[in-house]
């Protein structure tokens, strides 16, 4: 493994009941050059009764096939495979396994979870309350990339609900009601700046539009004013240290092009100022388009359709 894999994170947090009732997070790593991928990741939940659930697991996943089998790990070891036959019952980790259980569970506990000092039950650290702005209302949440689907293939295997507890269907609702509303922010965004690409720069005629990446990042290719071609990597949610070092390395690819001299841009709903630092050191620049600064935008234009796709809340 020669760079870090990426962490995804699921969250699902209520207050007025039990706070955390679900926080899982994995890494996705391809075998080799086969058309498979290995997720090892980890979880807590609450179970009922009182009691939380604290797991780590392995799931395979197979291009266009989707997952087809998990088993959990126990001890250092692995448990009895939970659907159908993955080889890996009873078998200790083999190498290198331990340190992607320590990545996803490092990842859970710095960056979202905690034990209270005065209680014996898991939270939210108190920066991710804040992130999710959950004090008083109910949460889903799901970082850019993750695969919802993992959550109701893992429902089954172990027997629970997906969101510990409580009626399954109920969580599928919430997250088909969550993609619908993330998926058209997305071509909500794309398609304001494909019509209207003076909110990245005046002077620009679009030449492409493509998709380069599972987050919904897009590739746009303008020609600018002064000859030379400007290409845009697109994302609508905010671009975090990692995506920013995700973009850096490709780079190269997203700068390939037929139109000559060209310079590369990042253009997103907010940019972490850690990604700005690296993009500025690879010589990438960005432009950080608001929501508010959006919607004003289209209000002003008489898109006050497409206008209205930003101001619904992502979160139930």
């Amino acid at each position: 493994m020669t760079a870090e894999p990426s962490v995804k994170i699921a969250i699902q947090y209520e207050p007025r009941s039990r706070g955390i009732r679900l926080a899982l997070a994995y890494c996705r790593i391809r075998r080799g050059s086969e058309p498979f991928f290995d997720l090892y990741g980890c979880c807590i939940g609450y179970g009922g009764g009182g009691a939380y659930e604290d797991l780590q697991f392995h799931v395979g996943e197979q291009v266009g096939v989707g997952f087809i089998n998990c088993t959990r790990a126990d001890w250092g070891g692995w448990a009895d495979d939970l659907i159908g036959v993955s080889g890996l019952a009873e078998q200790k980790f083999a190498g290198g396994i331990k340190s992607l259980f320590d990545l996803v569970e490092d990842r859970l506990w710095t960056d979202w979870c905690c034990w209270p000092d005065d209680g014996d039950v898991p939270d939210l650290t108190p920066e991710a309350k804040i992130r999710l702005n959950c004090e008083r209302r109910k949460v889903f949440y799901t970082s850019p990339g993750f695969n919802e689907d993992l959550l109701g293939f893992l429902s089954p295997a172990w027997g629970l609900s997906v969101d510990f507890g409580e009626v399954a269907e109920g969580w599928e609702r919430a997250f088909s009601e969550l993609r619908k509303r993330k998926r058209a922010k997305r071509n909500g965004f794309i398609a304001a700046l494909v019509k209207y690409p003076q909110l990245i720069e005046d002077g620009l005629r679009l030449l492409s539009n493509s998709v380069v990446g599972r987050c919904g990042r897009n590739e746009l290719v303008f020609a600018a004013d002064q000859g030379s071609d400007l290409v845009v990597a697109c994302q609508w949610e905010p671009v975090t240290k990692r995506d920013a070092e995700r973009i850096t390395a490709l780079k190269r690819d997203l700068l390939s092009s037929e139109h000559g001299k060209t310079r590369l841009m990042v253009v997103a709903n907010g940019i972490d100022p850690a990604a700005v630092q690296i993009l500025d050191w690879e010589g990438i620049s960005c432009r950080w388009i608001g929501w508010g600064e959006l919607c004003g935008f289209l209000d002003e234009q008489g898109e006050r359709k497409l206008s209205e796709v930003f101001k619904t809340r992502n979160m139930p």
